[in-house]
């Protein structure tokens, strides 16, 4: 697993979407998405667009919570993820497995369960309006230059 820095947003916005009730997410830096979409495309041939809130990991997806005043307590605050480099993907989006103690503890705070009903991952890309989606190969698993046996020798 990696780890990165995350910020905490509440009620998060973007110019496509309407205002939603009780969401939260963690933006990711912008770097980390790039980097897997990049390889998406070398790899699969795959153009992905960047999603509407950018790099994220959804934290609250419109569950109201049990101890309302909590709420944006934690607004820009920086977390601490770890997330996996294995690439998973549907037929809209790309996202890594993720973990946080520091998360579960924001949604214990808020009181909701420590884990969300869809489990915690880092959103870095869609194919929406995408005309060319059909990768080469799925499954797949990406295979970075340090997993190769010959990438430390000299």
């Amino acid at each position: 697993m990696f780890k990165a820095t995350a910020i905490l947003r509440f009620d998060p916005k973007h110019s496509h979407s309407k205002f939603r009730s009780w969401w939260a997410c963690a933006d990711v830096p912008w770097s980390v998405g790039n980097y897997y979409r990049y390889w998406v495309k070398r790899e699969l041939g795959i153009h992905l667009n960047t999603p509407c809130w950018k790099e994220h990991v959804s934290v609250v997806r419109g569950e109201e919570p049990k101890k309302p005043w909590n709420w944006k307590k934690r607004e820009g605050q920086k977390v601490t993820i770890f997330y996996s480099h294995e690439i998973k993907m549907n037929d809209t989006y790309a996202w890594l497995s993720v973990e946080s103690k520091e998360l579960e503890e924001i949604r214990v705070e808020l009181g909701l369960s420590p884990t969300p009903k869809v489990a915690y991952h880092l959103t870095f890309g869609n194919c929406k309006n995408v005309v060319n989606k059909t990768p080469k190969a799925v499954p797949f698993k990406v295979v970075f230059p340090w997993e190769l046996p010959h990438y430390f020798k000299q």
